[in-house]
């Protein structure tokens, strides 16, 4: 009886998922199965970051290893991604969740955990150091 009551709950409810929240924000992975991550602000950015493709290169023959790019954001802003995986024969999957928002742009991740510690990737070297311009400054440049 016991079986059928269940049956039924998932069939109105959906089935038991452990982490959602966790999954939604890792474009449908667990924390603990991430090599490495980006922000959609830094996905954006031009080029590739050779932290991403150091990682590719590493875990390419590893098992089953996965892209996963966040499909709010436009293609032109992730297809280097995409060739750059197909370089290393590892598959891709854009991830378009219309029920939730992640402000990760790219997850590179296995099938099985793998733990590692640090995943996010610092913000461009373009981008460090800059001091962000004053109102006034920026007025300056726009009628020099």
């Amino acid at each position: 009886m016991k079986k059928v009551e269940d049956v039924l709950k998932d069939g109105i409810y959906g089935k038991k998922e452990l982490k959602v929240d966790e999954k939604r924000m890792f474009l449908g992975t667990y924390r603990e199965r991430v090599y490495v991550a980006l922000s959609n602000k830094q996905v954006r950015e031009p080029g590739v970051y050779d932290e991403v493709e150091h990682k590719m290169r590493e875990v390419k023959d590893k098992g089953e290893t996965v892209l996963l790019l966040n499909g709010k954001l436009r293609y032109s802003t992730y297809s280097n991604y995409i060739k750059l995986a197909s370089t290393y024969n590892i598959p891709y999957k854009i991830v378009s969740d219309l029920e939730s928002t992640s402000q990760i742009g790219l997850v590179l991740a296995s099938s099985e955990a793998v733990d590692v510690e640090n995943i996010y990737v610092k913000e461009s070297r373009e981008t460090e150091g800059k001091q962000e311009l004053t109102f006034l400054e920026k007025m300056l440049r726009i009628f020099k």
